[in-house]
């Protein structure tokens, strides 16, 4: 699971997703993850901005000849033992607010071998628990296997 850009967005020294998957409430092992980006750039839309389940710094010297187009790396796989409900929990020093958060990003998600679904933030039925500044909870609802 991904979260990928909508929208380009501007991306200052600094800046940083941090994610976590919740299944009831509580953390999935292995899903915490963190993208810090310690450039100036443009996230391009339809690039990944943050994944779940590993930690990364982005600066110019990662960038292959620091040319290339910025984009957040794969996110790892987690598992769900049983019929769950799923939540995303994210905190960004990017956006602070709900408009802006749901207007910029979208959800990539893939279920076993089966291609990406993009989930945008901005559906009537996703839930957004806006927790504080920065801080936002996306509600999934029930994962069956």
């Amino acid at each position: 699971m991904a979260i990928k850009a909508e929208h380009g967005i501007d991306i200052v020294p600094g800046n940083y997703l941090s994610t976590v998957a919740l299944a009831d409430g509580c953390i999935i092992a292995g899903s915490e993850g963190f993208d810090d980006f310690q450039l100036h750039s443009i996230l391009q839309p339809g690039k990944c901005v943050a994944g779940l389940g590993r930690k990364k710094s982005y600066s110019l010297d990662s960038l292959p000849n620091g040319l290339s187009a910025l984009e957040a790396a794969p996110a790892e796989n987690f598992y769900l033992n049983d019929t769950q409900h799923l939540a995303i929990k994210v905190t960004t020093n990017i956006f602070f607010d709900q408009g802006l958060f749901t207007h910029y990003l979208a959800l990539r998600v893939a279920r076993n071998f089966e291609p990406f679904v993009e989930i945008s933030l901005l559906r009537p039925d996703i839930a957004i628990d806006w927790i504080g500044r920065g801080v936002f909870i996306i509600q999934l609802g029930l994962f069956e296997k």
